[in-house]
């Protein structure tokens, strides 16, 4: 009760509330740039630390002198400049060596350490502040409010690096922000509930509150420029290293040459979209496109004509395909549509009829007119499998019919054409091994000159 009585009957609300609004401000900016200090290494790790504690600092510090100016007596009232400043260097110093205990690999030395630390650096600053407050008048302490003064800010602190340490929750910034406000109000609200005046008499009362006025509101703006800074720096450090990473994610993801998705991300959605197809996703359809005669262009045109060429196909299939499909790059010439919400052999064709004849148009390149065409194969899931690996088979299946059958064409997978694939290969591979057991035999066969009956040749 004698704190609220403290806050309600000792001092000017106005200033309550103005150093209220900038100790919870600060406190969350603190609290945010104690985290990354604690996630950092190296010559990072020293910048952040720095950084978090001259605003951690500047924050504690103007919220006591806010609040202290606000305090109401009838005795005369001066501040000691030197005094002042040096409790300002207290904060920050504190809290600055309290971050190096709080960013060590023991929880204990961290939490325990670290949050002592703060809290005696925040209670360091408030004392030696109320060492400056001059006072024409008995002063008196109450020390056991000065006692729950200094726990109250030591273990506010050490909960809040408790918080912090737990990099996984980002909520956890906003809780220890709260706590760090608690230890730094709760600290000087006991503290000047520990503290009594009695003015000498007839002293009337202070006559200084338009000076003080001016001067917390001087001091205010100061320590929110601080403030601001500190979270101008963080937010624009993070948007930096966001771009950066989402470049390099894009870089792992991306075509160098054309842009298009790469193999590693062609791989990963068909490995979900057949993985939702199990779950009851939507039916897609995998397209395989292999470019017929590029060869030639990079041996009579040079392989930078060749990426040319390379990027207006990629541009070309981006338009054959329709908005939100996946085309992909995934070889030197070979490319990959995945084809969403495809239901049957009839919508797979008509994209495949429009990728085929897309890629038919002749191009100019440097001058050159280059004349080139695509081949398509068409695998339906789930009616020709739910397995990535069995699709892209089944793909390659119907795309080789495509090439054996003339080229500039497309071919949808058929159970058939695995029996042709599987008779042929097994002929190829008799045929190896006769090769290598040499059991060939030549035999030849006469050919006859029908006019005269006579062997003319064999």
């Amino acid at each position: 009760m004698r704190i609220i009585g403290c806050i309600v009957e000792d001092h000017n609300l106005w200033f309550v509330l103005i150093a209220a609004i900038m100790c919870v401000a600060g406190s969350m900016v603190s609290a945010t740039l104690f985290r990354r200090t604690m996630a950092e290494e190296g010559p990072a790790w020293v910048h952040w630390c720095f950084l978090s504690a001259v605003t951690a600092g500047a924050a504690t510090w103007a919220t006591h002198f806010i609040a202290m100016l606000g305090y109401q007596t009838t005795a005369p009232v001066s501040l000691d400049g030197v005094l002042t400043v040096i409790s300002a260097l207290i904060a920050a110093g504190g809290i600055g060596l309290g971050l190096v205990l709080a960013s060590s690999t023991s929880a204990r030395i961290a939490v325990l350490g670290g949050g002592a630390t703060i809290g005696f650096a925040i209670s360091a600053m408030h004392y030696v502040g109320m060492f400056a407050y001059r006072v024409d008048g008995i002063v008196s302490w109450d020390w056991r409010y000065v006692l729950a003064s200094l726990a109250i800010a030591m273990v506010c602190a050490g909960s809040a690096i408790h918080l912090l340490r737990d990099q996984d929750n980002g909520h956890r910034v906003w809780q220890a922000g709260m706590l760090l406000a608690l230890a730094i109000i709760g600290l000087h609200f006991s503290g000047m509930a520990a503290f009594s005046v009695t003015a000498m008499a007839g002293y009337s009362q202070n006559g200084d509150s338009d000076a003080f006025a001016a001067l917390a509101a001087a001091i205010g703006m100061v320590a929110l420029l601080i403030v601001g800074t500190g979270i101008s720096t963080y937010l624009v450090e993070r948007k930096a290293s966001s771009d950066g990473e989402n470049r390099i994610a894009h870089i792992a993801m991306h075509d160098a040459l054309t842009n298009l998705a790469n193999r590693r991300q062609f791989t990963e959605a068909l490995a979900g979209e057949c993985n939702a197809i199990d779950s009851g996703g939507q039916p897609f359809a995998l397209m395989m496109v292999d470019l017929d005669r590029f060869k030639p262009i990079n041996d009579t045109l040079g392989h930078p004509a060749g990426d040319l060429v390379l990027q207006r196909i990629a541009n070309r299939l981006k338009l054959a395909a329709r908005s939100g499909d996946i085309v992909a790059r995934i070889g030197g010439d070979e490319f990959a549509i995945i084809a969403f919400g495809v239901t049957g052999v009839a919508a797979a064709a008509e994209i495949a009829e429009r990728v085929v004849e897309v890629l038919s148009r002749p191009m100019v390149i440097d001058g050159n007119v280059v004349e080139i065409s695509g081949s398509v194969g068409v695998a339906l899931a789930p009616d020709h499998g739910t397995e990535p690996d069995a699709l892209v088979q089944h793909a390659d299946i119907a795309l080789y019919s495509a090439k054996h059958h003339g080229k500039q064409t497309y071919r949808v997978f058929e159970p058939q054409l695995m029996e042709v694939i599987q008779r042929q290969r097994s002929l190829e591979a008799a045929l190896r091994r006769a090769s290598m057991r040499d059991e060939f035999r030549i035999v030849y066969q006469p050919v006859f000159c029908s006019a005269k009956g006579e062997i003319t040749g064999a």
